[in-house]
């Protein structure tokens, strides 16, 4: 006993917390208000201390380190979110991740490229205001052609860890994506497509969803919408945002019109997307 309680010990002095500093233009609150829906966007909260980071997620933290010396400590704390900061149900989340990691990789953009081509899912060009990636869905494209589940659902893996993780910053606020789901033309979403995606990313990729805007969804729409979705955590859910007007998508995307691709350029030309 006295052995394992001074490796213990030795593992815990040894820990190391890598948090970088947020840089100032980022450490501010930002807020708007989409005035069509009395929604308040979700603030940019500045991020917290070392010392507070070691206070909230310290005891849970210094185990999973332990159990797994070589992960990332910003993937530890995020599945321990995930759980609730319960050791074991963390390193049992943990510990099947990495699992499927092992299983699912390596993922070869020559198996993926035609997929993606067909651009039902890419990233932005541009980070939001918080510097954080833009995946951009557009689920008409899901109804206009056929496709195969687990070719979708690889080729967005290969995006997120190719693409969109690269362009995540050093602080936690950054390590974080914001989504575009482009609901124009959909009558019925592919809810195929979203259940897997939603299985995939809630096991594997948890606390990374900084905001989901979904546009253009008029506000009698939006509760058959959401209905539609109830297969999604509450958690997850509540990061949802309704849009359907230019200066509300602007708000809650924190990205120009200008700067979310062809796709919304078009709409635009098309008065499908007014202010």
């Amino acid at each position: 006993l006295a052995t394992q309680r001074s490796q213990n010990d030795n593992c815990h002095d040894n820990i190391m917390i890598d948090i970088k500093e947020q840089r100032d233009d980022e450490s501010e609150y930002w807020q708007g208000t989409d005035k069509s829906q009395n929604l308040a966007v979700l603030p940019l909260v500045p991020s917290p201390s070392i010392i507070q980071i070691q206070q909230s997620h310290g005891p849970a933290l210094k185990q999973m380190q332990c159990r797994f010396p070589d992960a990332s400590t910003h993937d530890l704390i995020r599945f321990l979110k995930a759980r609730k900061y319960d050791v074991n149900k963390s390193a049992s989340m943990y510990g099947a991740h990495l699992k499927w990691r092992e299983d699912k990789f390596p993922i070869l953009e020559e198996g993926v490229k035609e997929t993606l081509a067909t651009r039902k899912f890419y990233m932005l060009d541009d980070l939001d205001r918080g510097g954080r990636p833009i995946i951009y869905y557009c689920l008409r494209r899901f109804k206009e052609m056929d496709y195969v589940l687990e070719d979708e659902i690889n080729a967005l893996i290969y995006l997120v860890e190719h693409k969109v993780i690269p362009r995540f910053g050093l602080c936690t606020d950054t390590k974080m994506f914001t989504v575009l789901i482009d609901m124009s033309g959909v009558r019925s979403l592919p809810l195929s497509f979203l259940r897997r995606l939603n299985t995939v990313m809630e096991a594997n990729y948890p606390e990374t969803l900084f905001r989901t805007v979904l546009f253009p969804v008029p506000y009698f729409l939006q509760k058959v919408v959401s209905g539609s979705l109830a297969f999604v955590d509450k958690k997850t859910r509540d990061k949802f945002a309704y849009v359907n007007d230019i200066k509300s998508l602007e708000n809650f995307a924190m990205i120009p019109v200008k700067k979310m691709g062809p796709d919304v350029s078009e709409m635009l030309k098309s008065k499908r997307l007014k202010y």
